[in-house]
């Protein structure tokens, strides 16, 4: 395997020397993936998903996104009654716009809003790469995915906090494991993990599957990559291979005395993949639904006559 991964080096034009007992370099492993997460400069899809084998609740994320700009429409729907969430916002780069769906209330200010947690906490196309988001939560949640994948100083520090462990086979795929350390809960940054990688040797080091652990090794959260679809994108006409369908799974790490205590799992479907930089996009939303706004920067409200 050590050898298999020399020669994919070389193959792909690699010029990265090998590490201590064969394994590659993190720096070259993470050059190796810049190159195909360039792309992400724009980006649109949608993404559904189904907790517990279908059980309630039942998620639906429209997202379009580039740069710093974003698009999105958000729902939630609960098989049993519960309390449904959907609300639309968008982000021009100058102003943000948030549409209550079920009032008409239009909300207004100049700052982008930080991406909402029911929404951070639906997986983006991003997902294979989260370990790479998770240095510190809170100033991470009014980045874009694909802006985040863009900053140099996300991929040197995991070069920095990496470091290869072994090799192991996964879905049929020899994999390489890497430890990332010096990582925080999704959820709460207060909390210090580390996550296990595992990288496709044949599909140059493409994260296929990663466990995130707390320090003292309790499983918290574990991704893997159920199917894949391959994608062109439309300036490059690079082939992107990006998830069409995973799934998420945690875990109870606060009780100490319990061992990889499932406490749910949810599957995602992601459909209608476009990579094109190249065309104009709206970044606003359809104001003719709006009953009342809400400057939100001028504390005003603005009733709008039918």
């Amino acid at each position: 395997m050590k050898l298999l991964c020399n020669l994919l080096f070389f193959s792909f034009g690699w010029s990265a020397p090998l590490v201590s007992a064969g394994f590659p370099d993190p720096k070259a492993i993470s050059e190796a993936w810049q190159s195909d997460v360039s792309e992400f400069s724009f980006v649109s899809y949608s993404v559904s998903g189904t907790l517990n084998n279908a059980k309630h609740p039942r998620l639906r994320l429209d997202w379009q996104e580039e740069d710093e700009k974003c698009l999105y429409s958000f729902e939630a729907r609960y098989d049993d009654g519960g309390l449904n969430l959907s609300s639309t916002y968008s982000f021009d780069g100058e102003r943000s716009l948030r549409m209550t769906d079920n009032d008409g209330l239009l909300i207004a200010q100049k700052a982008p809003w930080p991406i909402p947690p029911w929404v951070k906490n639906v997986e983006f196309i991003t997902a294979p790469y989260d370990f790479l988001f998770r240095r510190e939560a809170k100033p991470l949640l009014s980045k874009m995915p694909s802006t985040l994948l863009k900053d140099p100083h996300v991929f040197k520090a995991f070069a920095e906090n990496s470091a290869c462990v072994g090799f192991e086979t996964r879905n049929g795929s020899e994999c390489l494991v890497v430890r990332v350390n010096n990582t925080r809960d999704r959820f709460d940054d207060q909390v210090e993990t580390y996550y296990l990688i595992f990288l496709d040797v044949s599909k140059k080091f493409r994260p296929v599957g990663w466990q995130q652990f707390t320090i003292d090794g309790r499983l918290m959260a574990e991704f893997e990559q159920l199917t894949t679809e391959e994608v062109v994108a439309q300036n490059t006409k690079r082939l992107l291979t990006v998830p069409k369908s995973l799934k998420m799974s945690y875990y109870n790490y606060k009780d100490k005395n319990s061992q990889k205590h499932l406490v749910n799992s949810w599957q995602f479907d992601f459909s209608n993949l476009v990579f094109d930089s190249s065309k104009a996009k709206e970044f606003s939303l359809d104001l003719t639904s709006a009953n009342t706004v809400y400057d939100q920067d001028e504390n005003t409200w603005i009733s709008i006559p039918k």
